[in-house]
């Protein structure tokens, strides 16, 4: 485990890095070459559907030394799934995951907790959708 913010055997600490970017879902605009990409592509997008997938593919398109997504957390967010509180965007080309985001909802605020993208721009697809549905 890379992690340098808590060792095994110690309780996870919350970290915070600042700055942090701050989107407002009612100002958000995706760039045009963004809109003109899906209008090509056609990706598909859902919202819940795979949350337990997207943990997971987050944690392992990093090595393993360089993500702080630890099984520990992994299964902390998966219970924070279960109890809806995690939320989930998914990105799909036919029927394979390529992409999406995960976070936290806390009262009326989401923080997004990571983002994966196994093709070209599928993450940023993921949040575009999102501030589009919020």
């Amino acid at each position: 485990m890379a992690s340098s913010w808590f060792s095994a055997g110690e309780p996870i600490l919350w970290w915070s890095p600042a700055p942090r970017a701050v989107f407002d879902p009612k100002t958000f605009k995706p760039a045009k070459s963004l809109v003109k990409f899906q209008r090509k592509h056609r990706y598909k997008v859902s919202i819940n559907q795979a949350t337990e997938r997207i943990i997971r593919l987050c944690a392992s398109s990093r090595p393993e030394s360089e993500t702080w997504i630890t099984q520990e957390m992994q299964d902390a967010y998966v219970a924070l799934a279960n109890q809806g509180r995690c939320h989930s965007v998914e990105v799909w080309q036919e029927d394979e995951l390529i992409g999406g985001l995960y976070g936290v909802e806390v009262g009326a605020v989401f923080c997004g907790e990571s983002m994966v993208s196994l093709k070209t721009n599928a993450s940023k697809i993921a949040l575009w959708f999102f501030a589009y549905t919020l």
